[in-house]
Order: C-alpha cells, then sequence, then structure tokens
C-alpha cells in the first residue's frame, strides 16, 4: 500500500465509527501523512516520532483503551530510541518496572510456505491461559473459552489480537444472528460481506492504529456461542471443520483453504485465529442462562482439545487494577508511588461471592471494568476535593456503587444487603477512607485481608484450564 492509498484507506475509516483514542490515532497519522501535522520536528527519524506520538496519545486515552497496545508500541519505541530514564513520564515508567519479557521457541509451525521456526515474546505478567491460547493459536486450533460473566473471555480474544497485530472481528451471537452476518449476503444497500468469510480471507481489515500499518491478520470471535441458533450454526460448522483439515501441498506450498461467502465467490484462508465464547459448556445449557441453546455435538467437536474454563484473575485485579503506581492526579504535581485500593478489592470480592452464590449474574456482575470505573470515580472525587475551585457536586464512590446495585431487583438488593454488609461499608467505612491520605488509602489490616483472598483464590484457581 503506497502513501496515497494509505490516505484514502485512513480516510476512510475516520469516515466510520470509531473511539476517541482511536479517531485522534488516524488523524494524527493523517496529518503526518499529508504533511500537515501540527508537532514540533525533531532530528529524530520519523518512524521513531511516529511512535512516540502514538505512545503519548495512548498513554493519554489508555483509561478507555486497552493497555496492551500502549504497551506495545512502548516496547517500540524504547527498543530503538536513545530516551534518557528521567525523561520519561511515571506512566511509562511504571510500564518498564512492571514488564517482563519472556521468549519462547515454536518449532515446525505450519505456515502457507511449509515449516518454519518461529521466535515469539510474551509478558510474563500474563495468565497461564493466554499462554496456552498463544500456542493454539500458532497450531491453528479453534479455542472455546467459557465460564462466568466478568472473567474476561472477551478480553482475552482482544489481547491475541494485540499480540498478532491482527484485526478483531466479533459475531455477537444471539438467536436473531443470520447467515448474512456470518457468510454474507444481499441486503437494501446491497452485498454486505459477512464476518466469517472477511476474517478468513483477511478481506479489507484496514490500518491498525496503535502501528500505522495495515492489520497483518484476523481475529474472529464468535461472542456467547451457546446463545446463536443450532441452525445458524451449521453455517459455521464448514468454517470450523476446514481450520483442521489435513493441509494440501502443492510445488512445495500448502495449498489455502476455501470457503464461500453470500455470492458463492470462493474466499482462500489467510492468517487468522478463530475463538469461541460462552458461559457454559456448547451441549450443558445452564437453566441460568435461559437465551442458551443445547449446541449440536459436531459444533463442540471443532473445539475439542482447546476447550478451557476462564476464571477470574483475583491477582491481576488487585495489583494492576486496584493498585496505581507512580501516578501523577490532576494539577497536583506530586507523583505518588502507590495507591492502593485494598478495602474497595475486599469489598468488591465479598460482593463478587455474594452474587455468585444467588445466582444473580444475569442482573450483573463485578468484573474488571466496573473495578477501574468505581478506582477512576474515587481518584476524580479526591482531585476534586484538592482543586481549589471544586464542581458544586462531585460524584462519590458511594453513588458508583449505588448505581451498580441499582441493576437488581429490590428483592434482589435487599438479599444482597443480607449477605454483605453493604450499609456498613458505604455509612461507615467510606467515610472514614476519605479521611485518608492518598499513600495510606488502605491499612495494613485491609491489604493483609487483600493479599490473603487473591493467595488463597489463586492457590484454587490460578493455574487452572479446565
Amino acid at each position: 500500500m503506497n502513501k496515497e492509498q494509505k490516505i484514502e484507506e485512513i480516510k476512510k475509516q475516520l469516515s466510520g465509527q470509531l473511539d476517541d483514542a482511536e479517531r485522534r490515532m488516524l488523524t494524527e497519522l493523517l496529518e503526518k501523512l499529508e504533511g500537515s501535522s501540527s508537532q514540533v520536528q525533531t532530528a529524530l527519524p520519523p518512524s521513531w516520532e511516529d511512535d512516540m506520538v502514538k505512545l503519548a496519545t495512548l498513554i493519554q486515552a489508555s483509561g478507555g483503551m486497552d493497555d496492551d497496545e500502549v504497551r506495545r508500541i512502548a516496547e517500540r519505541v524504547f527498543a530503538s530510541s536513545q530516551i534518557a530514564f528521567g525523561q520519561l513520564s511515571p506512566e511509562i515508567v511504571d510500564y518498564i518496572d512492571k514488564s517482563r519479557t519472556t521468549t519462547i521457541q515454536m518449532i515446525g509451525v505450519t505456515t502457507p510456505e511449509g515449516f518454519t521456526e518461529t521466535e515469539i515474546k510474551l509478558k510474563g505478567t500474563k495468565s497461564n491461559l493466554y499462554y496456552v491460547v498463544i500456542c493454539d493459536a500458532l497450531a491453528g486450533n479453534n479455542v472455546y473459552l467459557y465460564g462466568s460473566a466478568g472473567t474476561g473471555k472477551s478480553f482475552m480474544a482482544k489481547q491475541i489480537a494485540n499480540f498478532f497485530e491482527y484485526k478483531l472481528i466479533t459475531i455477537n451471537c444471539n438467536q436473531f444472528t443470520s447467515p448474512l452476518e456470518i457468510i454474507g449476503g444481499q441486503t437494501i444497500e446491497g452485498y454486505q460481506e459477512g464476518k466469517l468469510t472477511q476474517a478468513w480471507g483477511n478481506l479489507k481489515l484496514g490500518i491498525n492504529p496503535a502501528t500505522g500499518k495495515e492489520y497483518l491478520g484476523a481475529v474472529l470471535l464468535i461472542d456467547e456461542l451457546p446463545k446463536l441458533d443450532p441452525n445458524t450454526a451449521g453455517v459455521l460448522n464448514d468454517a470450523l471443520s476446514k481450520m483442521k483439515d489435513p493441509d494440501e501441498v502443492k510445488d512445495g506450498k500448502v495449498v489455502p483453504k476455501i470457503i464461500y461467502n453470500g455470492k458463492n465467490e470462493a474466499i482462500a484462508k489467510k492468517n487468522l485465529f478463530i475463538m469461541g465464547t460462552g458461559n457454559t459448556l456448547l451441549l450443558r445449557p445452564d437453566p441460568t442462562y435461559t437465551a442458551n441453546f443445547s449446541q449440536d455435538a459436531s459444533l463442540q467437536d471443532r473445539f475439542a482439545g482447546s476447550t478451557y474454563k476462564v476464571y477470574y484473575n483475583y491477582e491481576i485485579e488487585y495489583n494492576d487494577i486496584l493498585t496505581i503506581r507512580n501516578k501523577q492526579l490532576g494539577t497536583d504535581e506530586k507523583v505518588y508511588p502507590e495507591i492502593n485500593f485494598a478495602f474497595l478489592f475486599n469489598f468488591l470480592i465479598s460482593l463478587r461471592v455474594a452474587i455468585d452464590k444467588l445466582n444473580y449474574n444475569n442482573e450483573a456482575f463485578i468484573s474488571a471494568r466496573i473495578m477501574a470505573n468505581l478506582r477512576d470515580t474515587y481518584l476524580r472525587y479526591r482531585i476534586n476535593q484538592m482543586s481549589p475551585n471544586p464542581p458544586p457536586v462531585s460524584k462519590t464512590l458511594k453513588d458508583g456503587i449505588l448505581s451498580f446495585l441499582g441493576l437488581f431487583t429490590d428483592t434482589q438488593k435487599t438479599n444482597l444487603y443480607n449477605e454483605v454488609p453493604i450499609a456498613d461499608f458505604l455509612d461507615n467505612v467510606l467515610p472514614e477512607v476519605d479521611t485518608r491520605d492518598l499513600e495510606e488509602l488502605s491499612t495494613p489490616q485491609e491489604k493483609k485481608e487483600a493479599s490473603e483472598i487473591v493467595k488463597k483464590y489463586m492457590e484454587t484457581y490460578g493455574n487452572k484450564l479446565f
């Protein structure tokens, strides 16, 4: 793709639906390509400057984006630059401090050219399941992840896509999902390519905002697969089966596997990894999840050998989400070495246990996302309190928790209040926490309790895959 084609592709993407961070990223790339960037030019190589611009943008927006996108670009920048350590922001210093890399040799990986030896670098902070799924992807296996809501099944697909620099394409399954969405078909606006066929052939994947280059392939996420009507699921079966069909070799090269789209056009397979997710196994409908169907045994067979149960990761939730390091708040020049939310972690885990025990996960659940939401709500509240001109009304942590609890029925809330000392936490613990310095936001006893919760849970579930 030449410069003009890249400009047109970026303009096309900007005309579509993007989140704010992606739009800022692509806009800056477009300005640089067109020579209209307002950035001050330096004597550094252009590619290095581009990476720094992208890195700064991502760090600024990292509250709404996947951290791996920030980390991947940071790795490229630091590998090729001569920046002094003292010039780095606290966020980057924290990233460097926490990053660990493991190099793994994968021998005999199948590629269109035959067999090759592949070296991959993985972050040591990832879960065991992450490493296993990477191996499955390299082996060309379909993967199915199942587990409770909020355990990070869909997020795993995003992590894998980021690692390979693939585009994540998602089929959100429900009883109304049609073959048109999967393999394509005619609409009132003309022919629409299916998500399966787009991913299979790497069709019009566009520019990866994290690299400024074309995506290298596609991850097809079949999200909430048990909710797909079994008749429609049959449309997926052929493609899922072909992923493991024996390779045909011609003139020393592997012949790409073919599927057909809604126009009966042959689509040759390119770089692709397929992952399905659900809250249950495909052949075991759970009465808790009323929207699920019992799927055909042949569909389950497409994921045989690579079906894993996903558990919560308390270690990441406590150490990475509810513990913040080297943080500068608002206009305060002070950098806080650590802000620990053990008091909140302990409460949310007790609430999660109660929700699971009472089978209320269909209403709402404690996810890493709500943890981050409440964390940031509290930090903003404290920033407002430190401001010389605070807003007349500040959202509090109590407001955020009550908003979450409002997702349950009155009867369910009563039962949760009986299971967990919610009123005491809201009316007594939180006001006392507000009087603490940010460096001592959690007491030694609260930190000890959080560490014991993490240790006990991880000893039981930390390395489990099934």
